[in-house]
Protein backbone atom coordinates (compact mmCIF):
# COMPACT_ATOMS: atom_id res chain seq x y z
CA UNK A 1 0.00 0.00 0.00
CA UNK A 2 1.68 3.57 -0.97
CA UNK A 3 1.74 6.52 1.61
CA UNK A 4 -0.91 8.29 -0.19
CA UNK A 5 -2.88 5.37 -0.30
CA UNK A 6 -2.58 5.38 3.61
CA UNK A 7 -3.37 9.33 3.62
CA UNK A 8 -6.74 8.67 1.84
CA UNK A 9 -7.60 5.83 4.05
CA UNK A 10 -7.06 8.01 7.00
CA UNK A 11 -8.58 11.16 5.97
CA UNK A 12 -12.06 9.19 4.74
CA UNK A 13 -11.60 7.40 8.27
CA UNK A 14 -11.53 10.75 10.28
CA UNK A 15 -13.20 13.55 8.31
CA UNK A 16 -14.93 11.50 5.57
CA UNK A 17 -18.30 11.56 7.66
CA UNK A 18 -17.99 15.43 8.31
CA UNK A 19 -17.06 16.55 5.17
CA UNK A 20 -20.16 13.84 3.44
CA UNK A 21 -22.46 15.89 5.98
CA UNK A 22 -21.43 19.11 4.80
CA UNK A 23 -22.34 17.73 1.48
CA UNK A 24 -19.10 17.38 0.07
CA UNK A 25 -17.80 14.70 -1.71
CA UNK A 26 -14.19 13.34 -2.96
CA UNK A 27 -13.61 14.22 -6.79
CA UNK A 28 -12.64 10.74 -8.23
CA UNK A 29 -9.40 10.95 -9.63
CA UNK A 30 -6.85 8.28 -8.82
CA UNK A 31 -4.26 9.60 -11.02
CA UNK A 32 -4.43 13.03 -8.79
CA UNK A 33 -5.00 10.53 -6.02
CA UNK A 34 -1.34 9.19 -6.48
CA UNK A 35 0.44 12.40 -6.69
CA UNK A 36 -1.00 12.94 -3.07
CA UNK A 37 -4.16 15.15 -3.92
CA UNK A 38 -7.32 15.05 -2.77
CA UNK A 39 -9.98 16.96 -3.55
CA UNK A 40 -13.78 17.56 -2.00
CA UNK A 41 -16.25 19.92 -4.05
CA UNK A 42 -19.64 20.99 -3.18
CA UNK A 43 -21.69 22.79 -5.71
CA UNK A 44 -23.76 25.99 -3.97
CA UNK A 45 -25.34 26.79 -6.97
CA UNK A 46 -25.20 26.86 -10.98
CA UNK A 47 -22.20 29.36 -10.59
CA UNK A 48 -20.24 28.55 -8.01
CA UNK A 49 -18.18 25.50 -7.01
CA UNK A 50 -16.59 24.92 -3.73
CA UNK A 51 -13.51 23.09 -3.05
CA UNK A 52 -11.23 22.15 -0.40
CA UNK A 53 -8.39 20.15 -1.24
CA UNK A 54 -5.72 17.95 1.03
CA UNK A 55 -2.00 17.82 -0.91
CA UNK A 56 0.52 15.80 1.15
CA UNK A 57 4.05 15.60 0.14
CA UNK A 58 5.94 11.89 1.81
CA UNK A 59 9.49 11.42 1.64
CA UNK A 60 11.06 8.00 3.36
CA UNK A 61 13.41 9.62 4.93
CA UNK A 62 11.47 12.98 6.48
CA UNK A 63 8.28 13.07 7.91
CA UNK A 64 5.44 13.55 6.02
CA UNK A 65 3.20 16.45 5.73
CA UNK A 66 0.04 17.96 4.50
CA UNK A 67 -1.74 21.38 3.68
CA UNK A 68 -5.58 21.87 3.40
CA UNK A 69 -6.14 24.37 0.50
CA UNK A 70 -9.75 26.39 0.40
CA UNK A 71 -11.03 27.46 -2.77
CA UNK A 72 -14.31 29.44 -4.37
CA UNK A 73 -14.52 28.39 -8.22
CA UNK A 74 -16.75 30.14 -9.71
CA UNK A 75 -18.31 28.80 -12.86
CA UNK A 76 -19.08 32.06 -14.72
CA UNK A 77 -15.24 33.67 -13.98
CA UNK A 78 -16.57 36.47 -11.20
CA UNK A 79 -14.76 36.40 -7.89
CA UNK A 80 -16.39 37.90 -5.29
CA UNK A 81 -14.04 41.59 -4.02
CA UNK A 82 -14.58 40.71 -0.87
CA UNK A 83 -12.52 37.13 -0.09
CA UNK A 84 -9.66 35.86 -2.19
CA UNK A 85 -10.80 32.40 -4.06
CA UNK A 86 -8.45 30.60 -2.89
CA UNK A 87 -6.28 30.06 0.28
CA UNK A 88 -4.51 27.90 2.09
CA UNK A 89 -6.60 26.86 5.79
CA UNK A 90 -3.63 28.02 7.96
CA UNK A 91 -3.33 31.57 5.69
CA UNK A 92 -7.34 31.85 6.16
CA UNK A 93 -6.73 31.69 9.85
CA UNK A 94 -3.84 33.86 10.84
CA UNK A 95 -4.49 36.14 8.11
CA UNK A 96 -8.21 36.49 7.53
CA UNK A 97 -9.27 35.55 11.28
CA UNK A 98 -6.58 36.99 12.60
CA UNK A 99 -6.17 33.46 15.00
CA UNK A 100 -3.19 32.27 16.19
CA UNK A 101 -3.45 28.84 16.89
CA UNK A 102 -0.91 27.49 14.54
CA UNK A 103 2.89 27.84 14.57
CA UNK A 104 2.74 29.71 11.09
CA UNK A 105 0.62 31.58 8.45
CA UNK A 106 2.42 28.91 6.11
CA UNK A 107 2.27 25.87 7.94
CA UNK A 108 1.69 22.24 7.23
CA UNK A 109 0.85 19.40 9.54
CA UNK A 110 3.24 16.82 9.88
CA UNK A 111 3.05 13.14 10.92
CA UNK A 112 5.66 9.97 11.25
CA UNK A 113 2.71 7.23 11.38
CA UNK A 114 -0.96 6.44 11.68
CA UNK A 115 -1.36 7.75 14.99
CA UNK A 116 0.21 11.40 14.47
CA UNK A 117 -1.83 11.36 11.19
CA UNK A 118 -4.47 10.77 12.66
CA UNK A 119 -4.00 13.73 15.26
CA UNK A 120 -3.25 16.01 12.33
CA UNK A 121 -5.90 15.24 10.71
CA UNK A 122 -8.54 15.42 14.04
CA UNK A 123 -6.46 18.82 14.46
CA UNK A 124 -6.66 19.99 10.88
CA UNK A 125 -10.21 19.18 11.01
CA UNK A 126 -11.83 21.09 13.63
CA UNK A 127 -10.23 24.05 12.46
CA UNK A 128 -11.46 22.96 8.85
CA UNK A 129 -14.86 22.78 10.29
CA UNK A 130 -14.52 25.40 12.28
CA UNK A 131 -13.44 28.21 9.85
CA UNK A 132 -12.83 26.89 6.69
CA UNK A 133 -16.46 25.48 6.02
CA UNK A 134 -18.50 28.25 6.91
CA UNK A 135 -15.48 30.70 4.94
CA UNK A 136 -16.32 28.41 2.20
CA UNK A 137 -20.20 29.08 2.19
CA UNK A 138 -20.28 32.35 3.27
CA UNK A 139 -21.86 31.92 6.90
CA UNK A 140 -18.96 33.42 8.53
CA UNK A 141 -16.67 36.08 7.72
CA UNK A 142 -13.73 38.09 9.84
CA UNK A 143 -16.66 40.53 10.72
CA UNK A 144 -19.38 38.29 11.84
Amino acid sequence: MTSETVFKEALITVLGQALEAAGYTLEENPVQWSAGYFRFRRRMHDDLMLQIVFQVLTHPDYPSRFRVTLRRAHMQGKTPESAPAEITLARLLWDVFGVHVLPEADYWWEYRGSRTLGDALIESGKLLIGYGLPWLDGTLTPNS
